[in-house]
């Protein structure tokens, strides 16, 4: 079961087969997970990353038409603060160097072992709210940094102010 703090994540699946896709969403519907969806097609990715804003991509490396690292650098560029794991039968270095490079949270090898995949996705899913949790911190202190800041200004720079 997802800790308390997770368990409104929204979850994308993506893989070009289609029962990955479901064996996926079986998987974490049983562990809890609600919010899923499942796309067989990478070329409806962005769309349907822009339309949901998921909190979590899971996404196969390799696919017809782009690449999860091709769909993985796209969508980061939409929202840099969402997280991606990515999912491959291929033990390849490189793309692991480059999904890290890109910014990918994570990487994880098909057979999935669900245990690994569920320590993987919980931890994404932390990072994220730690970093949501700074976020909400830094914007309830804008207003008294920015006093402070004009503060500052005026006492050292007065005609700059």
């Amino acid at each position: 079961m997802p800790d308390s703090l997770l368990d409104s994540a929204r979850i994308l699946i993506v893989d070009d087969n289609p029962a990955n896709v479901e064996l996926l969403r079986h998987l974490l519907e049983d562990a809890g997970y609600d919010d899923l969806l499942g796309i067989t097609d990478p070329r409806q990715v962005i769309g349907e990353i822009e339309r949901r804003l998921p909190d979590l991509v899971l996404l196969d490396i390799r696919m017809p038409h782009l690449t999860g690292l091709e769909l993985a650098r796209e969508a980061l560029a939409l929202n840099k603060m969402m997280k991606i794991v990515l999912i491959s039968a291929y033990d390849d270095f490189e793309y692991a160097q480059e999904a890290l490079r890109i910014g990918v949270t994570d990487y994880v090898q098909k057979p999935i072992q669900y245990d690994e995949l569920s320590r993987t996705m919980q931890k994404a899913l932390r990072k994220l709210e730690e970093e949501r949790a700074v976020l909400r911190r830094l914007e309830e202190a804008q207003p008294q940094l920015r006093e402070r800041f004009y503060q500052n200004l005026t006492r050292s720079r007065p005609l700059l102010a």
